[in-house]
């Protein structure tokens, strides 16, 4: 992640954090309020994962249908951008986060401020200046409350409407007015949690809910009200690290066979990886054009035209499932069948490797002494090495307020042709037990 300053700082002048991608998948996906060593940031959508011209596609997630199908999925499954390092020095493949809240409270006298590391050229250690500048110096750190709503929306709390209750009950009492560039409200933690105005010594406390404009911007880094605004303009006031503020809903599933033994390399796997060669022939506008694109990529690929047009037709019938669906009761049920019976000449680059030792186990069970280990070990049926295993985690979106039914796709708009998804790879022993 880059976290951009607000300063006027180029991106690649910006702080670096470094952040595990099984980790940008679940609590430091989109919408996720994440803390670095000095500050608090929020992660934006995917929409802002990369720069213009970078394609996602690119790193596509092949051979996972069963999966998208088994877990309902249409977009095609990619993984994050990974920051890199190019020969000039410039840092490509970053993702920007924004720091938030925007504002931010004096541990010693109370003033709240609003973006204080603004035009700042060092926003590392920020000092209260006081009020009108009587030179306070106290430290200032990030409020630790937000405005959350169900529908996935996120707002910074509006400190001086609590200040002023009274005008927002009744507009003909807004005599004070907003102004985010002086400090002028106060927090006093110790007086139960009241914000105060040391302009007119008007002072609020902090409700559990709040009833913002219907308008309100939806997200912290989308400037703009939501195009559907929701029928219910309450938010509930949290803390940040409450886990009702966010919650991802990341699904996994295995790949297993067949997409788990097909042969990387092949000529239908390697034209089936470029849409670019596929795209080649199907555009060519005579026949002699296409025979002309088909002997290119031959020659490129190092095989007979013939091979290229079988590759053809088996991308064209479906392949590599070649139209099957599957829920994902029946994956569940494929899995377990795939743990359990034995695949017939499995190869070492395959995806899903086993080997069973069952009878090797009934053996040695056999072997032992009657007594308590011989009998715990009769129980177990089946014994299986999975010296292989490759789990696809995705990312479907995000919920506030645990328990509701909205869920906030990755892009917020839920127009993207594509989801954030891993690769996770592993080992292990899977048994099964028949109770004597």
């Amino acid at each position: 992640m880059n976290r951009e300053r607000e300063s006027g700082k180029r991106p690649n002048e910006a702080k670096e954090i470094s952040v595990r991608l099984s980790h940008l998948l679940r609590h430091c996906s989109v919408g996720a309020i994440v803390r670095d060593s000095d500050a608090l940031m929020v992660v934006p959508d995917i929409r802002r994962w990369y720069k213009p011209g970078d394609d996602p596609m690119a790193r596509q997630i092949r051979y996972v249908d069963q999966v998208r199908s088994a877990l309902g999925i249409d977009q095609a499954l990619c993984t994050p951008p990974v920051a890199r390092k190019l020969d000039n020095g410039r840092m490509v493949g970053w993702i920007p986060v924004r720091r938030f809240p925007l504002w931010m409270r004096c541990l010693q006298c109370g003033l709240l401020h609003r973006a204080p590391w603004r035009d700042r050229p060092d926003d590392s250690d920020i000092r209260c200046p006081g009020r009108e500048g009587q030179g306070c110096g106290g430290r200032l750190e990030q409020v630790p409350w937000v405005l959350v709503h169900e529908c996935g929306y996120l707002a910074d709390v509006p400190w001086h409407d609590l200040a002023h209750p009274a005008s927002v009950r009744d507009p003909s009492q807004r005599q004070c007015k907003r102004d985010w560039k002086t400090p002028y409200l106060k927090f006093a933690e110790r007086d139960r949690r009241r914000i105060s105005c040391t302009r007119c010594g008007a002072s609020g406390g902090l409700p559990q809910q709040y009833h913002l404009a219907r308008n309100t911007w939806q997200q912290p880094w989308i400037h703009e009200p939501p195009a559907d605004p929701p029928e219910e303009p309450a938010w509930w006031l949290l803390e940040i690290n409450d886990v009702r503020v966010h919650a991802t809903v990341t699904p996994t599933a295995l790949v297993i066979p067949p997409e788990s033994r097909i042969g990387r390399g092949t000529i239908v796997d390697r034209l089936y990886g470029s849409s670019r060669n596929q795209r080649r022939i199907r555009t060519a506008k005579t026949q002699l054009a296409r025979s002309n694109a088909v002997n290119r990529i031959a020659g490129d690929y190092g095989c007979h035209p013939d091979e290229i047009d079988a590759a053809l037709r088996a991308i064209k019938c479906g392949y590599p499932l070649y139209g099957q669906t599957i829920t994902e009761g029946e994956l569940l049920v494929s899995e377990y069948r795939a743990l359990t019976e034995e695949i017939p000449n499995l190869m070492e680059d395959e995806d899903f490797v086993t080997e069973h030792h069952t009878d090797d186990w009934k053996n040695h069970v056999d072997s032992l002494d009657a007594g308590l280990v011989k009998q715990i070990g009769s129980t177990v049926s089946r014994l299986v090495s999975v010296r292989k295993l490759k789990e696809i985690m995705v990312l479907k979106g995000f919920r506030r307020m645990v328990g509701n039914k909205y869920l906030t796709p990755p892009d917020i708009s839920g127009k993207s042709g594509w989801l954030p998804a891993l690769e996770l790879y592993g080992e292990g022993i899977f048994f099964t037990t028949a109770v004597p």
